[in-house]
C-alpha cells in the first residue's frame, strides 16, 4: 500500500483525538478516524473496478451471445459502510440490470421540489423513515419502467424490515410495457413486480464498518469516496477531500444494531422463494465482487433456463398447431374492418409521438470490443467502422432510398411514406374505405429497377373520409387488419415476410398525423395508432436538452454528457445530452423540455425558468425493418451555473461528464460508434449553431442541409 503524506497522517493523528465534533458539516480535513482494525486489504482503483465489472460483462456475452442484459432482480443488503456503494455499480454493469436506491430516487425528488408528493416531501424533511406503504410505491414506479423491466434490476438497500420484504414477495403482478422486446412466454399469476430472483448480503465486521465510516472521505469533484487506509486517494486529489462531521461512533453503533436486528427475519422471508447469499467483504472488493458473480451466474442460468424451457414449449405447441384455421379467423377479421384496436386498448391523448422509438441502430454493441464490432460488421456485410468526418453523423441518420418508397396521401396532403413491401401488402387487403393505391400525382424521383417502380405509385388513407374522426376510424381498421397480419406470421414462425405492426407493440396511444413539412402548427388529418406510425413513414416529434457551461464571454466552453445506463433497452452505455422525450400531448413543447430535464437530470424548476431556451429543430428520415422512420426534434439549449451538476436519481444515467465542446466534436469525429445516434446530430447541432465547426470547412455548408433534411 502506498505511504500516506505526512500532511495526511499528521491530520489523522491530530483528529483521532478530537471529541465528537458539531453535526452537519464539512470540513476539507482528510478523514478523523484512527485505524483501529487488523484488516490488512487495499480497495483497487476505480479503474480496475470498471475493468473487472465490464471483463464481466464481457464474459457473459461471449456465453450468451452480445446485446443481452440477464433480466435478473437482485436484492442486495448490508450494514452501514459494507461496501454495497462500491459492489452495486460493478454488479450492474457486469449484468446490465437498472441499479434502484431508494435513497437516491427520494433525493432526486427533492432537488426538484419532492415530486409533486406532500408526504414523501415531508419524510424527506424531517429525517423519518418514510411509511411502508409509500417506500415500497417508490420502489414499484422505478422498477416498473422499461429499463428495468426489460434488462432486470438491482434494489440497492432496501427492504429494510420483514414487513417491507413480505410485501415485495406479494407485490401486484408484473405489468410488462405493450412496446418492450420481451423475450420469454407473459408472466404468470406468480410473477410478482418486486419479487427477486437473487438476495445477497455483505457481512463486514462492526469494528471495520465503524473504521471504514470514521475514516472516509470524498473527493469534493468527482464524488469518490476514498479511505486512509482501505482506499488511499491519490495524491493529486487531496486538496479537495472533505469529510463529514455528523457520521459519529454512537450513531453509527445505531444504526449497526437496528440492521444486525433486522436482517435475520428478512432473509427468513426470502429463503423460500429465492437464492440468498450471505458474503464476506472484511476484504478487496474485487474478490467479493468474483464471489457474487459467481453465485450470479448459477442463477441466472437457473432463471433463464426456465424462460426458454417456457418459449421452446410455446414454439412447439405454435408448430403443431393448425395454421389455416387462424388464417381464416384472421382475413375474416380484417375484411370486416372491425375496429378492434380501439376496443383492445384504453385510448389515451393524442400526441406527437416519440422520437426514441424505432430508431438508428447503434454502430457497435455495448458489451463488445471495437474489434469484436469491427468483425460482425464484416461478417454481416456492413462497412468498418471510419473516423475522421462530421458529415458521418448526419449520413448514418438518413440512410433511405426515396425511390423505394410511396407516398402517403391524405385529405390531399403528403404525411408520410410506404416501402414497397409494404405497398404490395396494402393492395391485397381488401380494404377500400380505409386505403387506395394509385398512381402518383407527386413528382418523384424513378427507380432504377424499372418494373417495380415503388415511387409512380401512391397510398391514399381513408378516401372516403372527410372528417378527422372518419379518418381515424376507419385507419384503425386498417392497422388492426395489419396486426392480424403480423400475428399470423408470427405463429407460423415466418422469419422472411414484415410484421408491420406487431400486437405486442401497440401501445393503445393515438398519435396526431399532420401534413408533412409543415410542422406542429398544421391540424391533424386524422389520428393512428402510435405503433403504426413508423410503418406508414409518419413523422414522430421529441425534445432534446443539451447543458452546457458558459466561458466569461458568454460562449458555451463546455456541455455535459450522459452515459446512458447499461440497463437501458435501447443504446445501453451510449454517450447523449442530459435530457431527451417523446411529445405528450397534455404539455407545450417548452413544459415537456422542463419535465424530461427535471426527471432525467435532476435539474430544479428555478434555473429551467430562468435559463431553458429553445434553439431551434433537426430532423432525419431512416429506412427501418418496419417502414421509414421520420424524426423531427425540437432542440433547447440549457445554461448550467458551473457548481450545479447534473444529478441521476432513477438509475437510467451511469454518469454525467462535463466535457469540453472541442472534445466533445472531436469525439463525433473519432468515436462516433459511442454516440446515441440522434443525440449526436443533436450535439453536432450545437457545435455548429455556437461557432465549433469551421465555415470553411468542406462538409460545413452539406451538414448545415442535412441536419433538418428528414422534413
Amino acid at each position: 500500500m502506498r505511504a500516506m503524506p505526512r500532511t495526511i497522517a499528521v491530520i489523522l493523528a491530530v483528529a483521532s483525538a478530537l471529541v465528537t465534533p458539531p453535526r452537519r458539516k464539512t470540513t476539507t480535513l482528510v478523514a478523523r478516524a484512527k485505524t483501529r482494525t487488523p484488516y490488512d486489504f487495499t480497495y483497487a482503483s476505480a479503474a480496475e473496478r470498471r475493468y473487472a465489472a465490464e471483463a464481466q460483462m464481457r464474459r457473459r456475452s461471449a456465453a450468451r451471445g452480445p446485446g443481452g442484459a440477464s433480466g435478473l432482480k437482485v436484492v442486495l443488503l448490508g450494514k452501514p459502510a459494507s461496501g454495497k456503494g462500491t459492489i452495486a455499480p460493478m454488479l450492474c454493469t457486469a449484468y446490465r440490470v437498472a441499479q434502484v436506491g431508494l435513497g437516491n430516487l427520494l433525493r432526486s425528488r427533492a432537488r426538484v421540489g419532492g415530486g409533486g408528493d406532500d408526504a414523501v416531501a415531508d419524510a424527506m424533511r424531517s429525517g423519518r423513515l418514510l411509511p411502508d406503504e409509500l417506500a415500497l410505491s417508490v420502489v414499484a414506479e422505478r422498477v416498473s419502467r422499461r429499463d428495468a423491466v426489460a434488462c432486470g434490476w438491482l434494489l440497492d438497500g432496501f427492504p429494510r424490515t420483514a414487513a417491507q420484504a413480505a410485501r415485495m414477495i406479494k407485490s401486484p403482478p408484473l405489468q410488462v410495457p405493450a412496446d418492450l422486446p420481451f423475450e420469454g412466454p407473459p408472466p404468470g399469476d406468480d410473477a410478482y413486480l418486486l419479487a427477486p430472483d437473487a438476495v445477497v448480503v455483505l457481512d463486514r465486521p462492526d469494528d471495520l464498518a465503524v473504521d471504514f465510516v470514521l475514516g472516509r472521505c470524498t473527493d469534493s469533484a468527482t464524488g469518490t469516496v476514498y479511505h486512509p487506509k482501505y482506499a488511499p486517494p491519490p495524491e493529486d486529489v487531496e486538496p479537495r477531500l472533505v469529510w463529514r462531521t455528523d457520521d459519529t461512533e454512537e450513531v453509527l453503533r445505531r444504526r449497526l444494531a437496528d440492521h444486525d436486528a433486522a436482517v435475520d427475519d428478512i432473509l427468513a422471508m426470502f429463503a423460500e422463494s429465492c437464492a440468498v447469499l450471505r458474503v464476506d467483504n472484511a476484504r478487496s472488493e474485487l474478490e467479493t465482487f468474483d464471489e457474487i458473480c459467481d453465485f450470479l451466474d448459477k442463477v441466472e442460468d437457473d432463471v433463464l433456463g426456465a424462460s426458454r424451457r417456457a418459449v421452446r414449449g410455446e414454439r412447439a405447441r405454435r408448430r403443431y398447431a393448425a395454421p389455416a384455421a387462424f388464417e381464416r379467423a384472421s382475413t375474416k377479421a380484417a375484411r370486416r374492418g372491425a375496429v378492434r384496436v380501439a376496443d383492445a386498448l384504453p385510448k389515451r391523448l393524442a400526441s406527437g409521438g416519440s422520437a426514441v422509438e424505432e430508431d438508428v441502430a447503434s454502430l457497435c454493441l455495448v458489451d463488445e470490443t471495437q474489434e469484436e464490432c469491427d468483425a460482425r460488421r464484416r461478417d454481416a456485410g456492413w462497412a468498418p467502422l471510419e473516423t475522421g468526418g462530421l458529415l458521418r453523423v448526419v449520413e448514418r441518420c438518413n440512410y433511405y432510398d426515396a425511390a423505394r418508397y410511396a407516398p402517403v396521401l391524405c385529405g390531399g396532403e403528403q404525411v408520410g411514406a410506404v416501402s414497397g413491401e409494404l405497398l404490395r401488402k396494402l393492395k391485397g387487403l381488401g380494404l377500400s374505405n380505409a386505403v387506395e393505391v394509385g398512381p402518383n400525382p407527386l413528382p418523384y424521383t424513378a427507380s432504377l429497377d424499372g418494373d417495380d417502380d415503388v415511387a409512380s405509385k401512391a397510398v391514399v388513407l381513408a378516401p372516403n373520409a372527410d372528417s378527422v374522426g372518419d379518418r381515424t376510424r376507419v385507419v384503425a381498421a386498417l392497422v388492426e387488419a395489419l396486426v392480424a397480419d403480423s400475428e399470423l406470421l408470427a405463429e407460423r414462425g415466418g422469419s422472411e415476410a414484415i410484421a408491420f405492426v406487431p400486437r405486442a407493440k401497440l401501445r393503445g396511444e393515438l398519435q396526431d398525423v399532420r401534413p408533412s413539412g409543415r410542422g406542429l402548427a398544421a391540424a391533424p388529418l386524422l389520428r393512428m395508432e402510435r405503433a403504426a406510425v413508423v410503418a406508414f413513414g409518419v413523422v414522430s416529434y421529441g425534445c432534446h436538452v443539451s447543458g452546457y457551461v458558459a466561458g466569461d464571454d458568454g460562449r458555451p466552453e463546455a456541455v455535459w454528457v450522459a452515459t446512458r445506463a447499461l440497463s437501458k433497452p435501447t443504446y445501453a452505455g451510449l454517450y447523449d445530452q442530459i435530457a431527451a422525450g417523446g411529445l405528450p400531448a397534455e404539455l407545450t413543447l417548452l413544459e415537456n423540455a422542463k419535465k424530461e430535464a427535471e426527471e432525467e437530470a435532476s435539474i430544479p424548476r428555478a434555473v429551467l425558468d430562468r435559463d431553458l431556451r429553445p434553439a431551434g429543430c433537426v430532423s432525419y428520415k431512416y429506412a427501418a425493418k418496419r417502414g421509414l422512420s421520420a424524426k423531427t426534434l425540437v432542440v433547447f439549449d440549457l445554461r448550467l451555473p458551473r457548481e450545479l451538476v447534473p444529478m441521476n436519481g432513477d438509475g437510467e444515467v451511469d454518469e454525467f461528464r462535463l466535457v469540453p465542446v472541442d472534445e466533445a466534436v472531436d469525439s463525433l469525429r473519432d468515436e462516433l460508434f459511442k454516440w446515441k445516434p440522434n443525440s449526436a446530430l443533436v450535439m453536432l447541432d450545437f457545435a455548429m449553431r455556437h461557432g465549433f465547426v469551421d465555415p470553411d470547412d468542406p462538409e460545413f455548408v452539406p451538414i448545415a442541409q442535412a441536419l433538418r433534411q428528414g422534413g
